[in-house]
């Protein structure tokens, strides 16, 4: 059994719509306008993007980035004793909130003619819905939960999806994540709700052991906002915590897989928890990342962090990875760890 740690960034749940950095003064100009009785209270933050545009009459500026924009803001409030940082906090939680998908009910068919309407693996694709790319996530959790998947029909025509637990042999997971939104919070409360759960050989209650340790906050708890004073994150009691639960798990892990974080340089404190974790660490054996990297100014950043002997690099999509290597076959929803000739994640990008 091997420990093995996700540290998963903006890029892994960007494919079910979420808002990054980049992109995210834009989202919520679009979720304003499409309801601005609904979502009035964006308009004072979209009003202030607006007014800071002066900078650019003098200055180059994006102030479309959210880290950006919150960064000149955070410091003209510590300039001018101000508090207009704040007006971004709950702009934040909503417009993700908003943008995350719900997970519609498992597609089942019963059969017709004799013949059941979809073959175990077919199964495998609907049991998250009908769309691909949150079929992909719900596999990724899944598997990251150590479940496989069982379709079971009774005599009188019914079907149940029975989600299994093996008893031994499974590595331990477990995530620690940068960002704010409930995707994967979500995924567990759905496999909670929505299946039979139980162990292989017997009647067993489920229980779910995947740890999640939330860096910067949560939409559903307070959030360290994403500017330049992030260093002051352990002026908050919860998220103190999460960074030491996170050294632990890092310092703890024989593999260390990376998916959708791009390593920006602004985010300094990564780097050093990172190396803190490993200075403490007498086990780790690889690290693995996956981002989306055209210019390959991401892959750059990695190998000045990590040593190229024990860590691989990959220039991917979420959603072409997920479904590449998550197993949506019946007999598992887990993910294969890496042999000694590939390179696999047991989840995401």
């Amino acid at each position: 059994m091997a420990n093995i740690v996700y540290f998963l960034g903006a890029g892994f749940s960007a494919p079910l719509g979420l808002p990054v950095m980049s992109n995210f003064i834009d989202m919520s100009k679009d979720m304003y306008f499409s309801d601005t009785k609904k979502y009035g209270h964006i308009e004072q933050m979209i009003n202030m993007v607006d007014d800071y545009a002066r900078i650019k009459h003098y200055m180059k500026s994006d102030l479309f980035n959210i880290e950006e924009m919150l960064s000149i803001v955070e410091m003209n409030d510590t300039i001018q004793k101000t508090s207009n940082a704040k007006i971004f906090e709950q702009c934040i939680k909503d417009v993700i909130l908003h943008y995350t998908p719900s997970i519609p009910k498992p597609q089942l068919r019963a059969y017709d003619d004799g013949q059941w309407g979809q073959t175990d693996s077919e199964y495998g694709r609907f049991i998250f819905g009908p769309e691909n790319i949150l079929a992909s996530f719900g596999h990724f959790v899944a598997g990251l939960a150590g479940l496989y998947m069982k379709i079971e029909r009774s005599h009188d025509r019914k079907e149940y999806v029975v989600l299994c637990k093996p008893r031994r042999g499974q590595h331990t997971y477990s995530i620690i994540t940068t960002n704010y939104d409930l995707v994967i919070e979500n995924f567990l409360a759905y496999i909670d709700h929505q299946f039979l759960k139980r162990e292989d050989d017997g009647d067993w209650k489920y229980e779910n052991s995947l740890e999640v340790v939330k860096l910067h906050g949560s939409v559903n708890a307070d959030i360290i906002l994403p500017s330049w004073r992030k260093t002051e994150m352990g002026k908050v009691e919860q998220v103190n915590n999460a960074w030491e639960k996170a050294g632990q798990l890092l310092a703890n892990a024989n593999q260390i897989r990376i998916i959708g974080y791009s390593l920006p340089e602004s985010d300094v404190y990564v780097r050093y928890l990172f190396k803190a974790a490993i200075y403490i660490s007498r086990n780790l054996k690889q690290v693995d990342v996956w981002c989306d990297d055209p210019d390959h100014s991401v892959e750059h950043r990695y190998k000045n962090l990590f040593e190229e002997r024990f860590s691989h690099f990959y220039s991917d999509l979420t959603e072409n990875i997920l479904p590449k290597y998550t197993n949506q076959k019946h007999e598992s929803i887990g993910v294969p760890g890496p042999t000694s000739s590939t390179h696999y994640f047991c989840s995401g990008k």
